[in-house]
């Protein structure tokens, strides 16, 4: 079942980034190597476990190549297995289709009838069966009158033959080619050009009433947090994209913190951290014995309770609160968030 990328009460549940192969808005709903990674260039298919544990749910927040600055490969351990069928065609299919043309032609040739080709010069034969006597010959019957007229038929054919001519089929004198020219007539410009002007029609619009609808009223304030900007009430927090050549001891000498302290209060924590990975750390402190983990979470203007929110995420709605130091009721949640995980 393919499905097209939507957002749900302003929270994605499904990584926008996530697309089919030949059409990047829209996707299989669940785990299948025709789903393809638009976040990583060049865009490529997904495995099947990260796809359903990450890209195709709410935690497609904090997958390291959707939290990444800037556009790049996809690693290698969260590339699947699909592999573009290859095309068909190519100079091999050319050159068969060329030689089934080939044969085709000569069969053609060969068993089909060709047309008889008259002479180009036809020519009568006259074939004159004669049968003649000898002048010397005697009959010792008397006259014989079949011999007589026979005889003479011969005579006179024999004549005819020799004082035949022929007679040509056309009379007369030959055409001439002549050559025949047309006059043209040549348009000459006037020195004085002339201006012709065309009226137009303008239509003027009629005017429309248009209905404006005035967004709904916003009782409450905006939550969230900008990366690199301490918030929290007693225990303030920092949270960090990493960049390439940065590690944890860079954080911990920064920030007035320790690795401890940071790989203590971060919920699912790569190691070595990947580059463009948010982290979470404990800001100009040291003491997180009594912190539960604390997992980054980035809302998209979400119109919606805190309740909701905490429902969504799994989480707890008052440590959700406390944490992140939301003093006023949220209107609106945009940026940047804490969501609390208990320790395993």
């Amino acid at each position: 079942m393919a499905t097209s990328v939507n957002a749900s009460s302003g929270i994605f549940q499904r990584c926008p980034h996530l697309g089919l192969q030949d059409d990047r808005s829209t996707l299989l709903a669940y785990p299948s190597t025709w789903n393809y990674c638009y976040r990583a260039v060049p865009p490529e298919s997904v495995a099947l476990f990260h796809q359903e544990a990450v890209c195709l749910a709410a935690a497609h927040q904090q997958c390291p190549v959707f939290l990444r600055a800037q556009k790049g490969p996809l690693p290698a351990e969260l590339r699947g297995q699909h592999s573009a069928a290859a095309p068909v065609g190519g100079r091999g299919g050319w050159i068969v289709f060329a030689i089934l043309l080939l044969v085709l032609a000569a069969g053609i040739f060969l068993f089909f009838p060709r047309p008889a080709v008259p002479p180009a010069n036809p020519t009568a034969t006259v074939v004159l069966l004669t049968q003649t006597h000898p002048s010397t010959a005697t009959n010792t019957h008397g006259s014989d009158p079949i011999s007589e007229i026979i005889a003479s038929f011969t005579a006179e054919a024999g004549t005819r033959i020799a004082n035949f001519s022929p007679t040509p089929l056309f009379t007369g004198t030959p055409p001439t080619a002549t050559r025949t020219f047309t006059p043209t007539r040549t348009f000459t410009p006037s020195r004085t050009p002339t201006r012709t002007l065309t009226p137009t029609i303008t239509l003027s619009p009629q005017p429309t009433s248009t209905r404006t609808l005035a967004p709904p009223p916003v009782d409450g304030v905006f939550c969230g947090y900008e990366l690199d900007a301490p918030f929290g009430g007693a225990k303030k927090f920092l949270l960090h994209r990493v960049l390439p050549g940065e590690n944890l001891t860079i954080y911990a000498d920064t920030y007035g913190t320790t690795t401890t302290a940071i790989l203590a209060v971060n919920y699912r924590l790569p190691l070595p951290v990947w580059a463009d990975w948010v982290v979470v750390i404990p800001y100009q402190t040291t003491d997180v014995t009594s912190l539960p983990l604390f997992e980054p979470y980035q809302a998209v203007d979400a119109r919606i309770s805190i309740e909701e929110l905490a429902r969504q995420l799994n989480a707890n709605a008052s440590t959700l609160k406390q944490y992140n130091d939301f003093q006023e009721p949220c209107a609106i949640f945009s940026g940047w968030l804490l969501v609390p995980r208990p320790i395993p």
